[in-house]
């Protein structure tokens, strides 16, 4: 979700102690329209400072899943401006606007902004502007004892919009891009906006506003980019908070958390065959819980493999426990275009096929224990299409370990005999994958010539036998397209 429109926030960013050690403020304002009196917010002053403030192992909480998610690394608190202290209803700031007037002009709402998503944004940052400008009013110095604000969120009053495409009154993050803004002298630059009510409806009905959208959003305050796309393909699907995000939020991946964390210090690299043992993403330290595997280093591209469990308050929305195999592209930040920043290996996954996400993950529990062989259920590509050097086999049980063997055969797929590696169907670019010397021969299941030749794309979808002569021998195997 990559925009947020109900309460508005203030992340303010304090002093960092090192490249992990952090420390930020989050401050929260709530915002009503000029045709709203005071008691239109549903939520208590209690309900807010629990969602944002509430502590330890087992609650759900923006400050503690932001702890759990950098392991131990992030202190995010959260201050609410003006005070709430002494409070039953939410004190918020007044705007001078119609809730009509955040909703596009048209014919049954006159009163409405035009000139499309310019004419929207300077409304909402307008808004922004003048809210800014009532908390300078209502602050005293001693207040600001942040050195900067890093991100301000607004917190609207009633519910957004029943969809993203029907105006801004929707759940999102954005950037002070057409007015200035400052708190007491400091300068706001990102605000995120999100609905007391609801944000989003599901079955017809509002959702409550919850953790999963407020840490998705404020995750953008540390440079995250959204992992989901503008059409119906899913790159990473439930696996990362910055894909789909759930109610309740669900991890990220090591490579998230990396980047653009800096809370896993070093990921090694793979570089020779051989059984690996992973911690699961979700513990309590950084500590061997992702590897890489870097086939070209003079490609833009490598890949990388963690163990994700199911257990615990922020991962127990995953579909399964198992080690997932993905892919990163240096070349460019969010999924928003391609190639994707990451992409999640899946059963039945192209460049052209969703195939199924939510079986990615590998265990011997799952009875899914090998990936870009022959007998298993997904393949390993560049994303041009490109078979890749390696293979995972014997996946073992998810438990509070996974392990796994990698082999590094310069073939992309699992033995080589005499020099030769062994054939298998690469779904993803629609070739066969054999020895260059190779003669490979493709039948129908009844014995029919149907082809010879690696390039099977122009082929109907079915079952098919291929042959493959090489090295004095001859290799069969069943494939389905």
């Amino acid at each position: 979700m990559n925009r947020c429109f109900i309460a508005l926030f203030v992340s303010l960013v304090g002093l960092v102690a090192s490249a992990a050690q952090q420390t930020k403020t989050n401050v929260v304002c709530f915002v009503r329209f000029a045709d709203e009196d005071e008691t239109v917010f549903t939520n208590t002053p209690e309900h807010y400072a629990t969602l944002f403030n509430g502590d330890g192992e087992e609650v759900n909480s923006v400050y503690s899943y932001f702890k759990w998610v950098s392991y131990g690394n992030l202190d995010w608190k959260t201050s609410f401006f003006p005070s709430q202290a002494g409070s039953t209803i939410v004190v918020s700031y007044q705007d001078k606007l119609v809730r009509n007037a955040l909703r596009p002009k048209s014919d049954s709402n006159p009163d409405g902004y035009s000139g499309g998503d310019l004419g929207g944004s300077l409304a909402e940052q307008g808004l922004i502007q003048r809210a800014c400008e009532y908390l300078t009013s209502v602050l005293s110095d001693d207040d600001i004892t942040f050195l900067t604000i890093d991100n301000l969120t607004v917190v609207f009053s009633g519910n957004s919009e029943r969809y993203s495409r029907d105006g801004i009154l929707w759940p999102h993050q954005d950037m002070m891009r057409w007015k200035q803004a400052s708190i007491k002298g400091k300068p706001v630059y990102r605000y995120l906006i999100v609905f007391d009510a609801g944000n989003g409806y599901s079955q017809g009905k509002p959702k409550a506003i919850n953790t999963g959208v407020l840490c998705h959003e404020m995750s953008h305050a540390l440079g995250t980019y959204d992992l989901y796309t503008s059409d119906s393909f899913s790159p990473v699907g439930i696996w990362d908070l910055m894909s789909n995000n759930q109610t309740v939020p669900q991890g990220m991946t090591a490579y998230m958390r990396s980047r653009y964390g800096g809370w896993i210090p070093d990921i090694p690299t793979i570089t020779s065959d051989g059984i690996y043992t992973l911690n699961p993403v979700g513990s309590d330290t950084p500590d061997n819980v992702a590897y890489k595997i870097v086939p070209d280093a003079t490609r833009g591209e490598y890949f990388m493999l963690e163990y994700r469990r199911n257990i615990g308050t922020f991962e127990s929305s995953l579909p399964a426990s198992g080690l997932l195999c993905y892919r990163i592209n240096q070349g460019v930040s969010s999924n928003l275009q391609t190639p994707y920043e990451v992409y999640i290996f899946r059963p039945g996954g192209t460049a052209q096929n969703n195939g199924n996400v939510e079986k990615a993950a590998l265990s011997s529990d799952l009875g899914n224990t090998s990936l870009n062989v022959s007998s298993s259920l997904s393949a390993v590509y560049y994303s041009n299409g490109d078979a890749v050097p390696f293979a995972i086999t014997e996946v073992g049980h998810a438990g509070e370990t996974i392990s796994f063997r990698v082999t590094l055969d310069g073939s992309g797929v699992e033995g080589v005999e005499d020099g030769y590696m062994k054939p298998y169907y690469n779904s993803a670019g629609g070739i066969l994958v054999a020895p260059e010397d190779a003669r490979v021969e493709v039948y129908s299941l009844n014995g029919t010539l149907c082809m010879k030749g690696r390039d099977i794309s122009s082929l109907p979808s079915g079952a098919y036998l291929v042959r493959v002569f090489a090295n004095g021998t001859s290799t069969t195997l069943k494939i389905v397209k």
